[in-house]
């Protein structure tokens, strides 16, 4: 590594580095929301780089890289990723300045401590995954090229109670499935590949599990571990390859742990939810940073007042500084959206919106190129709502979806890689013997729906999360 660029945004600068630089990357999930000052050599960022910046407050990216001849396409492009450009970050800051400063590497950093960087927002070619279980058996919907398809995921010889999906930056999606007897939870890589995660618990419905693929490329998994008298723990796992190895304690002792959640950040971050299967149990929300997980915190209110009810709909996300988020579903008619963040250096909750005694089904949280997106279903329909970063005033909701009388959304989920590429599926129960699942997107201006497949089984469920790559 012989050069090095200072990507700087805030203040008033303008972007020298656009989203058609980086194909269908968003660039502020590449944090290059600025300008990009470079080539430097290891002597001069050492020393100290004066920048021609207005006076303001300003966040600092020092990049390594090895192309001498790089611009700021080539800067962007080797920033999300590229490994043939062999690029990492060195280090990231926010300061106040005042013009005349300098920017250098601290000591801090010198001496090769830097990670690699990997891909956190990888090139989207509009290829969709949703995972949905059907009669206790997994089934994977993928839309490649435009074309939808499904795999039936063999079973493993046993049937299963939950799933979680994941999908690496290659597109090979991962799949976790808790069994529903005590026969274990185990971790499936299509085509075939078995590996067992965790050991069974006593009964099925004590299995519970949520797998991702962090920026590293490092595959994690949580999930329940028993204490071989009456108390389950929540326990994250990681794997070499061939073996998943237990490791830090997410969530302590309760009698069991339900509704795992899990989702990768910046800095290979974790953000990690359950319930406790008790009556009136709050949700516990825990985030791991550098490495470590720190205590969970307890969730059973929005502004102050109690939810009545356990929270069992939640949905996690970080945004483009690694700050967590945790939207849920909150009041005793479950007719609250609350959300919980650490933005602010500590954790706080506020409301996002009511749908005034109307029950919520289920709710999606994304947060993406510099905006939070929350999807949520009530009855019929399912609505969109949006907020930047860093506010807790959301816009009025706006219809996604309307299915006829008698009819009801029971999941929905939200990707997309800016407010005019949003993707939403939902699993849409009709009477009592068949549910759809659908494909609503923004892409051509308005909200436009396609059903991928019908004749599901009644009660079935989708994955949480659903992936565009």
């Amino acid at each position: 590594m012989n050069y090095f660029a200072i990507a700087v945004s805030g203040g008033s600068l303008t972007n020298n580095v656009t989203s058609a630089n980086v194909g269908n990357r968003s660039v502020s999930c590449l944090k290059l929301n600025g300008q990009v000052f470079f080539p430097y050599t290891y002597s001069q960022i050492v020393a100290g780089v004066p920048l021609a910046l207005a006076a303001g407050n300003y966040t600092f990216t020092i990049l390594a890289f090895s192309n001498a001849n790089a611009g700021a396409t080539t800067i962007a492009q080797l920033y999300s990723g590229s490994p043939s450009l062999n690029a990492f970050e060195i280090a990231t800051l926010a300061a106040s300045v005042t013009p005349g400063q300098s920017i250098r590497l601290d000591s801090a950093y010198d001496g090769g401590t830097a990670v690699d960087l990997q891909v956190s927002c990888p090139p989207s070619n509009g290829n969709l995954y949703a995972l949905t279980l059907t009669s206790s058996v997994p089934r994977l919907y993928r839309r490649l090229n435009g074309v939808w398809q499904n795999d039936l995921i063999p079973d493993g010889g046993t049937l299963y109670g939950s799933a979680s999906l994941a999908v690496d930056t290659s597109g090979t999606a991962l799949v976790a499935l808790a069994s529903s007897s005590s026969a274990g939870a185990n971790f499936a890589m299509l085509p075939n590949v078995y590996q067992q995660i965790a050991t069974g618990a006593t009964t099925g419905d004590k299995n519970d599990v949520a797998i991702v693929v962090k920026d590293s490329g490092v595959r994690s998994a949580i999930a329940n571990v028993y204490d071989g008298l009456t108390q389950y723990t929540g326990v994250e796992f990681t794997t070499n390859g061939t073996v998943w190895t237990a490791g830090s304690t997410v969530f302590p002792n309760a009698f069991a742990y339900q509704n795992f959640r899990l989702v990768a950040g910046p800095g290979d971050r974790l953000l990690a939810s359950a319930n406790p299967e008790v009556a009136a149990a709050p949700l516990r929300v825990a985030v791991k940073v550098a490495g470590t997980w720190e205590a969970s915190t307890v969730v059973q209110e929005v502004n102050g007042t109690l939810c009545n009810a356990p929270i069992v709909k939640a949905s996690l996300a970080f945004d483009s500084l690694g700050n967590a988020y945790a939207a849920y579903v909150c009041g005793m008619s479950q007719d609250i959206i609350g959300m919980l963040t650490n933005r602010s250096g500590s954790w706080a909750n506020f409301q996002v919106l009511t749908t005034s005694g109307n029950g919520i089904n289920d709710l999606d949280l994304l947060i993406v190129d510099g905006n939070m997106h929350v999807a949520y279903a009530v009855g019929t329909q399912v609505f969109h709502s949006t907020a930047p970063e860093g506010s807790s005033t959301f816009s009025p909701s706006v219809v996604v979806r309307t299915l006829p009388g008698g009819e009801q959304i029971i999941r929905v989920g939200i990707v997309g890689i800016d407010a005019n590429h949003l993707h939403v599926m939902a699993m849409e129960l009709s009477g009592v013997t068949f549910t759809r699942l659908t494909h609503t997107d923004n892409e051509s201006g308005s909200w436009v729906t396609e059903i991928v497949a019908t004749g599901l089984a009644s009660g079935d469920t989708m994955h949480k999360r659903v992936f565009l790559r």
